[in-house]
């Protein structure tokens, strides 16, 4: 059952079709998308927090990539949301063509901030993993799939990873980076945590997950498979990176209010004494947030 069948308050319920003929549905001041399992908002509030968490991610790991994937000529984005890291990418490697693909269009900020030019190699393919990807095996020299957590189920995982590793060519790389929950907090954290994870549950999907990512590579037939575990620090003990890692956290935790009070598991009381409650346990400790970064070559 979907979450926008609970609590429905003024304004609440309201079917959007965009001009790309996605489908969404209004909560609490929020776009959901419809049709598919992604949790997260599908607005311009999320499409900021998107790119400030790509800017993040890249500054706390260094770049846009771990595997050794030297110069590639073609790469894909699975999961691409707003396009920066696949833009940057064909910025990058500018003899590269490179591909995103997503459920829905970008819709980048066009503010003056916010704006930037696509590259003439760099195209964006509307599409879902978890039907398949319209592309023949042995497309791309490298691809890359960041935080789907969100998006596909577990039971998914094993087929998703299949066909990104099909789409791979002989001696190509597959990337994957997922986050886990944070670590190192008391009960608020655990308790804000608990509702996130509750509500992907609803949905067949699984915040733990990012741990069994090699299993999956493996299963697909990968090899040379290397895990990468990355406790990013939570909070501004951590200098910059720490701060930059609450922001997005919490930007987070935010996003996910609606469903976690339209499934009646908390009330918009309860969520926000808890959501203050998480930050003051992160502002006085040292929490962790781990990513998980883990790609492997297709023999």
């Amino acid at each position: 059952m979907a979450w926008w069948q609970f609590r429905r308050r003024s304004g609440d319920g309201k079917d959007i079709t965009t001009a790309d003929n996605t489908r969404q549905r209004s909560l609490m001041g929020r776009l959901f998308l419809r049709d598919v399992p992604y949790v997260l908002p599908k607005d311009m509030g999320e499409i900021n927090r998107l790119d400030f968490q790509h800017y993040m991610m890249r500054s706390a790991l260094r770049g846009n990539y771990a595997a050794p994937i030297g110069t590639p000529d073609t790469i894909l984005d699975v999961g691409s949301g707003t396009g920066r890291w696949a833009i940057e990418m064909a910025m990058l490697f500018p003899r590269a063509s490179v591909v995103g693909i997503d459920v829905a269009a970008p819709q980048p900020d066009k503010s003056a901030a916010g704006a930037v030019a696509q590259p003439a190699n760099y195209q964006f393919v509307a599409g879902n993993i978890l039907e398949g990807l319209p592309f023949p095996d042995g497309s791309f020299s490298y691809v890359h799939q960041r935080y789907m957590i969100g998006a596909i189920p577990r039971d998914q995982w094993p087929h998703t990873v299949a066909e990104l590793v099909r789409v791979t060519r002989h001696g190509g790389w597959v990337e994957l980076v997922e986050a886990g929950t944070s670590q190192g907090g008391g009960a608020a954290l655990a308790t804000v945590d608990g509702w996130v994870a509750s509500v992907l549950a609803r949905r067949g999907l699984d915040i733990y997950l990012g741990s069994h990512l090699r299993e999956f590579l493996e299963g697909a037939g990968a090899s040379t498979i290397t895990v990468r575990e990355v406790n990013l620090p939570l909070g501004a003990y951590g200098g910059r990176i720490g701060t930059l890692v609450e922001s997005d956290y919490f930007a987070a935790v935010d996003a996910m209010r609606a469903p976690v009070i339209a499934l009646g598991m908390a009330t918009e009381d309860e969520y926000e004494r808890a959501a203050q409650a998480a930050r003051q346990e992160v502002q006085l400790g040292r929490c962790v947030f781990p990513v998980y970064v883990v790609y492997g070559q297709r023999p």
